[in-house]
């Protein structure tokens, strides 16, 4: 175990910033040399996607004006590149010989993030999965999925101090474009949320479908530009798919249908029965023709080179 410890401090010394934040809270604090001996998983890791949970919880062990601090549940998976101990499943199967192993991890953000004061401050994780970030991880496994390849980890820490035992090393991995991109459209600002769609509109890459797509059943208010602008998120996307579908199959909005796979005859704004419409047929539109938007992709790419 000493060798351990030793190995990680090692690392955290050569790459990463030591500065250990202070503890949040009076009495809380955790050394290298317990997190190493006591966490069950310590690994490199770059965090790849994030789903938010529909799990909303108080965080432990802090109150603010003698109120709990109210947090929501996240899942994120990370691809690890080193494992210093603990084990992590192996990726299965042949045609993915560079294919890395990955881990989920359980934690929160704020859901009022006005509640992070200077005196009650909690240190919760905030990943931008696809940047390439790695961070150093003291880890440990909780009671949900019995089989090592449905794990799923928490901070050694706690969740109300998460960054306690997560460390941001200076090394990056390059970024996945795509993934930015994704995690924009799905858990960015208005702003962020309408450049992707733009970025959408201007390129079209096959990999954001299914999350343009999804955006569809966002009801997200769109940023205004003046007098011009968006109403909603899901106008836009639902726009950027009949762009994108019309210079796959040259159909244009009003040949495929507006009321269909449109907002246009609805001011731009649908209700919510109406956006489920729009993403069922959007949906069963790309079914039929992935393998079409497959091949336009694979020629597109070839006449680039």
């Amino acid at each position: 175990m000493r060798k351990t410890v030793l190995v990680v401090v090692a690392v955290v010394s050569l790459v990463a910033s030591l500065a250990r934040p202070c503890a949040a809270r009076l009495g809380l604090a955790f050394d290298y040399d317990q997190m190493a001996a006591e966490a069950d998983l310590i690994v490199i890791a770059t965090p790849v996607a994030a789903t938010e949970l529909e799990e909303v919880a108080d965080l432990p062990g802090v109150r603010l004006n003698n109120k709990p601090i109210r947090a929501v549940g996240l899942q994120t998976t990370l691809e690890v590149s080193v494992v210093f101990k603990g084990r992590v499943a192996r990726v299965e199967g042949k045609g993915q010989p560079d294919a890395k192993p990955t881990i989920v991890l359980h934690h929160y953000r704020l859901a009022d993030p006005e509640e992070a004061t200077a005196k009650n401050g909690v240190m919760l994780l905030d990943f931008a999965p696809g940047d390439g970030s790695q961070y150093l991880m003291f880890l440990k496994r909780t009671d949900k999925g019995k089989r090592l390849e449905d794990a799923v980890y928490e901070p050694f820490s706690g969740q109300t101090d998460a960054g306690m035992s997560v460390e941001k090393l200076r090394i990056r991995r390059p970024a996945d474009r795509i993934a930015v991109l994704r995690n924009g459209l799905r858990h960015g600002t208005p702003e962020e949320k309408e450049d992707v769609l733009d970025v959408f509109m201007k390129e079209y890459p096959v990999d954001l479908v299914r999350d343009v797509i999804a955006a569809i059943l966002d009801d997200t208010v769109s940023p205004r530009h003046g007098d011009t602008g968006w109403g909603r998120i899901h106008h836009q996307a639902a726009t950027a798919m009949c762009t994108f579908a019309q210079r796959l199959d040259g159909k244009t909005q009003e040949e495929r249908g507006r009321d269909k796979f449109s907002f246009f005859n609805d001011g731009g704004v649908g209700t919510e029965e109406r956006r489920k419409e729009v993403h069922e047929n959007w949906l069963e539109w790309w079914d039929k023709n992935v393998e079409r938007a497959l091949e336009d992709e694979v020629k597109r790419q070839s006449a680039g080179r």
